[in-house]
């Protein structure tokens, strides 16, 4: 069976009650590992794992092109898509990748550094980042790992730049109504080795990621945790990507909970109002999630995703 990966929001990880659901569905979706299963050396300095694809089979960014579904008739091209030089993995686990905002935002208050976003995305200069790595990457992933400790889950602690993760580098200046802004320390991800997340699941371990990356020019950078959700997935051919929210699910116009959404009646939501604008940024992400060659998405908070719930996507183009 091929693995899931979970997106857990900032504001998520800091309920002990939503982790404790989470945690209730890591647990029923683990599957006991086939008796005398081991990873085996490859007298390479590799592993072996069986229903493990090789080291360096994952996904490799690819410069191809597709179709947006979020802009019909617009090819795509850069992070659009990968190349696939493995077969799919089958096996049984659960990634979890987590972000941090409110920490950040409390962190940064507290010591007297300006937060300061652009059109929804946080300027991450040399203190920010700072303030990044003690948070994402220090108290809010050691939280989240004890709590899932004291489920009886074996978390892991991880940043996107552990063992060769994720490889990015600084992301140009984006105009933004005509004015050239840059973004400090945020990076452009290049590409995503999975051995490690394949390793850990493989012996029921639960990799829980923290969205930092890392680049040969500038070392740690800052990463949007969707965006690193979207390619880990992409990388593990998984089998869904969980994108945890606060509501349990999507509301149509009667305010009653959707259980499949197409792009199409997404548009049309939006045209129609009832696709809130609060609600709207997180469809348009989980829909990007397709161009990663992803089947499913769905959206949930931990206590829908425990109880089999939420709203799942369907990519209708």
């Amino acid at each position: 069976m091929e693995p899931v990966v979970v997106k857990l929001s900032g504001g998520l990880t800091e309920s002990r009650e939503a982790i404790g659901h989470l945690c209730d569905w890591v647990n029923s979706i683990l599957q006991p590992r086939e008796k005398g299963a081991t990873v085996k050396g490859t007298g390479s300095g590799g592993t072996s794992v069986p229903g493990m694809k090789p080291a360096g089979a994952g996904r490799l960014k690819a410069e191809t092109s597709g179709l947006d579904p979020l802009n019909p008739g617009t090819k795509l091209s850069g992070e659009s898509g990968y190349l696939s030089s493995g077969a799919h993995v089958k096996f049984s686990g659960v990634t979890i990748v987590h972000g941090g905002g409110r920490q950040i935002n409390a962190m940064s208050e507290q010591l007297g550094i300006p937060v300061r976003q652009v059109a929804g995305r946080r300027i991450t200069d040399k203190q920010t980042m700072d303030v990044l790595l003690a948070t994402v990457g220090g108290t809010v992933n050691r939280k989240l790992v004890s709590e899932m400790r004291r489920h009886g889950l074996q978390a892991v602690g991880l940043t996107g730049a552990d063992g060769e993760l994720t490889t990015a580098v600084r992301r140009e200046p984006l105009v933004i109504d005509g004015e050239p802004i840059d973004f400090g320390y945020v990076g452009h991800i290049l590409s995503v080795q999975p051995e490690l997340l394949q390793t850990l699941m493989e012996q029921r371990y639960v990799p829980v990621v923290a969205c930092l990356t890392w680049s040969e020019e500038e070392g740690m950078l800052n990463i949007n945790a969707d965006t690193m959700a979207i390619e880990i997935a992409g990388s593990l051919f998984a089998r869904e990507l969980v994108m945890l929210m606060e509501p349990e699910a999507v509301l149509d116009a009667q305010l009653n909970p959707i259980a499949s959404l197409t792009f199409s009646e997404f548009q049309q939501g939006v045209t129609d109002g009832w696709i809130s604008a609060g609600m709207r940024p997180k469809l348009e992400t989980g829909f990007k999630a397709f161009r990663s060659g992803l089947e499913r998405v769905r959206l949930t908070n931990p206590e829908g995703l425990a109880a089999g719930g939420g709203t799942i996507l369907i990519n209708d183009l």
